[in-house]
């Protein structure tokens, strides 16, 4: 008799056990269906534009010399909406270059680049991605939306609507942009050449290598299954697509940048730049940059822009986050173009990669 209740707790004890287990993977499942999506859309929320009374650089329009870089105002159509585009130097030159954003990032916060491209005599075609500044989109949506706003640009300045005349294109991107500009060759071939600068590889893997940055490794683990599905259903092959497997067969020439100190893209974990050997394709070029300036946005700067920009964005952040007046004081003080000061080395080479 005893022996029979000893059985029967023992039986009750692994049914609750099991019960127990399949109740907390049902809710494990349940809950990181829900809880990705969130996640994902937000990291990809609407970038807004920003204060620029308190913002420095030459990040407006209105920082620059309008005569000397006059530009058309342009809308095209992408795959989720009406974009915000600018096209430099109209007629100028038989060289286009389309210029792709990073993250966050619209078509001015690059007029440090566009300037320098202008005064080399390109034309420059430069545009807000979808949900970014005044383009249209609730969101950023993903990574493979950047390609896609890339797709629809080299659509549209090959129409004969754009009406715009040129013989060679170029791409060059950032971050973010420079992934689309890698993964473009998948989707166009009529390109003469392309500049990545701080590209990730792969656009779930560079979401997960983020994650385990801030949350840890161990919670990264338990949501990439889920992220890597969310991905797959809205992107389809280019969720999984890497960069270095198009940069391998692509019958365009390539330069592909990247810093050795990028904390955002890492060099050692996320770059493009790690698969060399594997990328055995004659016209491809890679430049690592080293120093104390080869962050993800240091690389292409100047040593003095570097250093002024470290004095100036020290005496914004001392500030009270509310004192919006003196922060205005300071920006309207400061020298814009020290702050933006491109790094002449890289983009001579750039330049002369283009032209060669």
């Amino acid at each position: 008799m005893e022996t029979t209740k000893k059985k029967k707790i023992i039986k009750g004890t692994i049914i609750g056990i099991g019960i127990f287990l399949v109740a907390n993977i049902v809710l494990y499942l349940v809950s990181m269906a829900i809880v990705t999506p969130i996640v994902f859309d937000s990291i990809f929320a609407k970038a807004e534009l920003p204060d620029y009374s308190i913002t420095p650089g030459l990040v407006t329009y209105d920082r620059v010399d309008q005569n000397k870089y006059s530009r058309r105002e342009i809308n095209f159509s992408s795959s989720e909406g009406e974009l915000d585009a600018y096209l430099y130097n109209e007629n100028a030159s038989s060289n286009m270059i389309i210029l792709v954003p990073e993250m966050g990032s619209g078509a001015d916060d690059y007029l440090n680049w566009i300037t320098y491209f202008v005064d080399q005599d390109f034309q420059v075609f430069s545009f807000d991605p979808t949900g970014t500044y005044n383009s249209e989109g609730d969101s950023q949506i993903g990574f493979a939306q950047r390609v896609y706003d890339l797709d629809s640009a080299i659509d549209y300045v090959y129409s004969d609507v754009a009406n715009i005349n040129f013989d060679n294109l170029f791409i060059i991107g950032h971050s973010m942009g420079a992934y689309a500009a890698l993964l473009i060759p998948h989707f166009q071939t009529a390109i003469d050449g392309i500049v990545s600068i701080a590209a990730f590889n792969q656009s779930e893997q560079f979401i997960l290598s983020s994650a385990s940055d801030h949350v840890g490794s161990f919670l990264t683990n338990l949501t990439a299954p889920f992220v890597n599905v969310y991905g797959s259903i809205k992107y389809g092959e280019l969720s999984t697509l890497k960069a270095s497997e198009v940069t391998k067969t692509s019958e365009i020439k390539t330069m592909i940048v990247h810093g050795q100190k990028d904390e955002t893209v890492k060099y050692e974990r996320d770059s493009v730049n790690l698969y060399k050997d594997e990328i055995d394709n004659p016209l491809v070029e890679f430049v690592d940059i080293e120093g104390e300036y080869s962050g993800h946005v240091s690389l292409f700067l100047s040593a003095e822009s570097n250093q002024y920009r470290e004095t100036i964005d020290k005496q914004l952040e001392s500030l009270p986050l509310d004192d919006a007046n003196s922060k205005k004081d300071i920006v309207q003080a400061m020298n814009h173009n020290l702050y933006s000061e491109i790094n002449y080395n890289l983009f001579d080479k750039i330049n002369n990669f283009f032209l060669s």
